[in-house]
């Protein structure tokens, strides 16, 4: 088989002229880089439109905490989500007659605990790492003795060394998947005697699926989340240097014969 130059003074792009020992000339006409763009482009719609799709047709979405709570935002406030509530009242239950010099609350989100900690402290510092939760915590919490910053959890905190008397965070260590760096900074931030106190999901309502996860558009959105046992919680004050003080479960009213919802735990910063 061999190949057949075009004729002389003839322009031919699109074709090639193939030939064989006893069998007659064939044409094989070439499709244009037009068209082949065009197909190109109907592929990548195509395979766009089946994921859209198959997206629309699920009942539930896995999003990240970044995503999720900027979603969630407007609306975290809302209706019934009963580890939120009984974190509001656990929360106010321990701290009602506390007195407090430098507080560091870490996953302020809207501002639900934000009050209590502003009350029984000289100076707060709330933080979160959602621009959302934020705005949202600014509008809702007035008193004049609150720091509001962005901050990520994962990296260096914005507070001096040995400065603060308690670090709070409630329903945000879920969403982390290494306890060693909250931990050491902490450990860095807190003043000797200094306190951290870790409201969080109960392993044993994980184990059952229970996590964070909201409604929106018909949709079920479920933040990604990290399931911590007691005992890494324990290790990981150990390493630090801070001494568990306090443990406690704690059960939602609609919780009766069921596991605990919420896991509480005070660590110490020893001296």
């Amino acid at each position: 088989m061999g190949l057949v130059p075009p004729r002389k003074g003839k322009k031919d792009s699109t074709s090639i002229i193939l030939w064989r020992r006893g069998a007659s000339n064939v044409k094989i006409t070439a499709r244009s880089k037009t068209e082949y763009v065009k197909i190109g482009l109907f592929q990548v719609v195509f395979r766009y439109l089946i994921l859209y799709l198959l997206i629309a047709m699920k009942k539930s979405l896995l999003v990240s905490p970044r995503a999720g709570y900027k979603l969630w935002a407007a609306t975290y406030d809302d209706g019934f989500n009963p580890a939120r509530d009984l974190d509001a009242v656990v929360v106010k239950k321990l701290f009602r007659n506390a007195r407090l010099g430098m507080v560091l609350e870490f996953g302020c989100g809207t501002g639900k605990n934000t009050r209590v900690y502003a009350r029984i402290a000289r100076h707060l510092l709330a933080l979160d790492s959602s621009a959302a939760m934020l705005e949202q915590a600014t509008k809702n919490v007035r008193q004049t003795n609150i720091e509001f910053h962005r901050a990520d959890i994962r990296k260096r905190w914005p507070a001096a060394s040995g400065s603060i008397d308690l670090v709070a965070c409630s329903l945000i260590l879920e969403h982390v998947r290494n306890l060693d760096h909250v931990f050491n900074e902490v450990r860095r931030c807190l003043r000797p005697g200094g306190r951290l106190f870790i409201s969080e999901f109960h392993p044993y309502k994980q184990l059952e699926g229970k996590k964070a996860k909201f409604e929106t558009q018909g949709k079920t959105m479920l933040i990604q989340a990290f399931q911590h046992h007691v005992s890494e919680f324990l290790a990981a004050g150990k390493q630090s240097g801070l001494e568990l003080t306090e443990l406690h479960e704690w059960w939602h009213k609609k919780d009766k014969g069921r596991a605990p919802r919420l896991l509480t735990l005070m660590f110490t910063r020893k001296r």
